[in-house]
């Protein structure tokens, strides 16, 4: 009976798999950077079980609007966010694929006009 027992439960849960590594590429825009954009993604798989009589998956990404230069490949840069019947589930860190250095000013307009003309 135990064996029917368990049968029963099994058959009531579903195992899904929201990522396979490297599923989920985003561009992200970058600030100050010497590129404007870089790629991202996640580098991990994931799973869920979830009861079979309710299943409803949608998946958005946070991430920040403009990432501020220096961006350095690997960098965690967001996340996906899981949810099942508006419900959150999981979440997957999304890493920069790309390496993306700051650009370099000189003195700006107005450290140049209180210098008194030096430089």
């Amino acid at each position: 009976d135990h064996k029917k027992l368990l049968d029963y439960g099994f058959k009531q849960f579903k195992n899904i798999k929201l990522a396979e590594s490297g599923e989920y590429i985003l561009s992200l825009d970058v600030i100050n950077g010497k590129k404007s954009s870089i790629l991202c993604t996640n580098f991990h798989n994931l799973d869920v079980t979830l009861p079979i009589n309710n299943i409803n998956i949608s998946a958005s990404y946070e991430a920040t609007r403009l990432l501020p230069a220096p961006v350095r490949q690997g960098d965690l840069v967001g996340k996906i966010i899981f949810k099942n019947n508006n419900e959150e589930i999981a979440s997957l860190n999304l890493y920069a694929l790309e390496s993306v250095k700051e650009i370099k000013y000189k003195k700006s307009f107005f450290e140049r006009i209180f210098s008194n003309g030096k430089n």
